[in-house]
């Protein structure tokens, strides 16, 4: 049974299809890791998940087509806007900076002007 279990984990390893830690996921975790400092804020459709994983702060801001996601994503002081990339083409304008992107996901900065 034992070595059944072992197998069984090896098999779904290999297919990729925990979503959580998927090979895409991992390396955005990554580029998060380095590339986004304490004190900056990531909007993310899954936030906690995103917070337990880097520890960097991270805010799902709706992305539901109503009003102007940009103005609520400054609003809250989100400097990097993480999408699937089957949803990018809906709602995010192309003049943002694309600072990462995988197979699965897009990530860009939006320039926050932050008073002192």
């Amino acid at each position: 049974i034992l070595l059944q279990g072992m197998m069984t984990s090896v098999f779904y390893v290999k297919l990729d299809t925990n979503q959580a830690y998927s090979k895409s996921s991992i390396e955005l975790y990554d580029f998060v890791l380095k590339s986004v400092n304490p004190e900056e804020k990531v909007s993310f459709f899954k936030p906690r998940l995103m917070h337990y994983v880097t520890g960097v702060k991270v805010y799902r801001i709706a992305e539901d087509g109503k009003g102007d996601v940009i103005e609520r994503l400054k609003d809250k002081g989100v400097e990097y806007w993480v999408v699937r990339k089957r949803d990018s083409g809906r709602f995010v304008p192309e003049d943002l900076l694309e600072v990462f992107e995988n197979e699965q996901f897009v990530c860009r900065k939006l320039f926050v002007s932050r008073l002192l």
